[in-house]
């Protein structure tokens, strides 16, 4: 599973295994036996490669479909939770359930949308607070 992440995460940011191997400062080599499965990256190289890709370690392993890691709940924000919502959502072909049942395409589409409308609207909402809240303190 490692292998498969690995090359997807740093193909989603067009980046070959050179620059990628420069980045976390291991040779080319590593990354592709990294990435075919000869070799695992040892502890130190795995967070280097979550925090660079901003992913949790569980997820780089395969062993969380949540890309993030769950924060305290003093920490945590509305939005990370909708992103990963939005996440999960996306995902094609996966089998969601709502009340314990199967969600249609329509419906995930449907709530999809709306949830994308949402969080878009929240973030205006709270630009147009940090304006107001900057007039203020001039």
């Amino acid at each position: 599973m490692l292998k498969k992440i690995l090359k997807n995460e740093r193909e989603k940011r067009n980046l070959s295994q050179k620059e990628l191997s420069q980045i976390i400062n291991v040779s080319q080599q590593t990354i592709g036996s990294w990435e075919t499965g000869r070799t695992e990256p040892n502890s130190e190289a795995l967070h280097q490669l979550a925090d660079f890709f901003n992913i949790s370690v569980d997820y780089l392993l395969g062993r969380s479909t949540s890309k993030h890691n769950i924060l305290p709940e003093s920490e945590q924000t509305i939005d990370q939770h909708l992103e990963e919502v939005l996440e999960q959502l996306a995902g094609e072909g996966k089998s969601l359930m709502f009340k314990g049942q199967p969600m249609s395409e329509q419906t995930k589409e449907a709530l999809l949308m709306s949830l994308k409308n949402t969080l878009a609207l929240a973030e205006k909402m709270a630009e147009m607070e940090k304006k107001n809240s900057n007039n203020l303190l001039r």
